[in-house]
């Protein structure tokens, strides 16, 4: 077999080692310079493989993606793989969503245990079920959390549950349009045997048989929470309610988190938000009046603009934010912004770091959160009071 593995990251790795050393032929594609194949060398000599491994990453450049489909046979992901291989030895719950995937994880993850269940957590929170397989007799519950580009690869339905956390335009850097989005996430669902979502995922998915939880009461991450505890009480692993006083500790890091004050006024490191709508959710958990500062690279959309007190916008990319927002100042970098934050901090006041685009000048979300907290305590730091 002749095999291209696309991506050197850690879901691939998995597939490196399970299929060397046996009489395969095996070619790396990727743009970093350790790989055989770039989208030049792939594009002008047009090997043929037999199978082509995807990681999710490559999935966001749809050029990427269109070649490797025309230079193999067929087309796997380390996670559909996986699944497969999971698939009756563990009860598997998947989480899909445009936003609070990771927290609903977190949710189930802690009622599960809080009843005493060994519980496996996988997919795009970072850890590969692929070199977990030969394990999973060691736990009861396999938790997944799935982006849209991890869906797409989808074959067999081996998911027993999925949340569908909520709907709205993302990713449409790489779709060509909201509708592909929303056909991709659809698609997922028909790949879990039952399917648990709120009415407004409702009416944009338009599922037949599919359990639609009533959350119009829940606000916030409460809504995700009552998803969670919901699904575990429909399946009769629950029987009672669970709750807990504090779910930001349950949080992901750098999803609206609190770490500074400064007399009257809460700096909060919100840097996992990568689209405009993950934005909006942080600004509606409060009332407070709100500095919100947005950047990185735009590649979702809001049908009308996001409401601060004051909005505050940084990097190369800055002016892409100005159509989803109303009064506005533009700065050069996240460092030039944060020395422009002359407020009167005895006021009661939320410095929201939300930045609504994906990173852009960093590494990832969690590297510029840390650069948003250092500056901040860089530069305030001697005047902080405790919470």
């Amino acid at each position: 077999m002749k095999y291209l593995i696309c991506g050197l990251g850690k879901s691939n790795n998995a597939i490196l080692k399970s299929i060397n050393g046996e009489k395969n032929e095996i070619y790396t594609y990727d743009d970093k310079e350790q790989a055989d194949y770039n989208f030049a060398r792939l594009e002008k000599e047009l090997p043929f493989f037999d199978k082509a491994f995807i990681a999710p990453g490559l999935c966001q450049n749809r050029k990427n993606l269109s070649l490797i489909k025309k230079v193999a046979t067929s087309i796997d992901s380390e996670l559909n793989m996986a699944l497969k291989l999971a698939k009756g030895k563990v009860h598997i719950i998947g989480v899909t969503g445009s936003n609070g995937k990771t927290s609903t994880i977190k949710f189930l993850e802690y009622l599960l245990k809080k009843n005493g269940c060994k519980v496996l957590v996988v997919g795009n929170i970072g850890n590969s079920l692929f070199d977990k397989i030969k394990n999973l007799s060691n736990y009861d519950y396999l938790l997944v959390e799935i982006s849209s580009f991890q869906g797409e690869f989808f074959d067999e339905k081996c998911l027993d549950e999925l949340i569908v956390t909520s709907i709205s335009p993302n990713h449409l850097d790489a779709y060509y349009s909201y509708s592909e989005y929303i056909a991709v996430k659809k698609r997922i669902c028909y790949f879990s045997h039952s399917v648990y979502l709120d009415e407004e995922s409702q009416k944009i998915l338009n599922l037949k048989d599919a359990h639609v939880i009533s959350t119009a009461n829940e606000k916030g991450y409460s809504k995700n929470f009552c998803l969670a505890r919901l699904l575990l009480l429909d399946i009769g692993f629950l029987n009672e309610k669970l709750t807990f006083d504090n779910i930001e500790e349950f949080l992901p890091k750098y999803r609206y988190q609190k770490f500074f004050r400064l007399e009257n006024t809460y700096f909060i490191n919100d840097s996992k938000s990568t689209s405009l709508s993950a934005t909006e959710f942080a600004l509606n958990l409060s009332k407070d009046k709100t500095v919100l500062i947005l950047g990185g690279h735009l590649k979702s959309s809001l049908g009308h603009k996001l409401i601060a007190d004051k909005i505050m916008i940084y990097g190369k990319e800055a002016s892409r934010f100005i159509p989803f927002v109303s009064k506005y100042e533009l700065y050069n970098s996240l460092k030039e912004l944060i020395d422009n934050l002359n407020f009167d901090f005895s006021k009661d006041l939320r410095i929201l770091f939300s930045p609504g685009g994906s990173s852009l000048e960093y590494k990832n979300y969690i590297e510029r959160g840390q650069h948003f907290e250092i500056m901040v305590k860089e530069k305030y730091g001697s005047q902080s009071k405790k919470f």
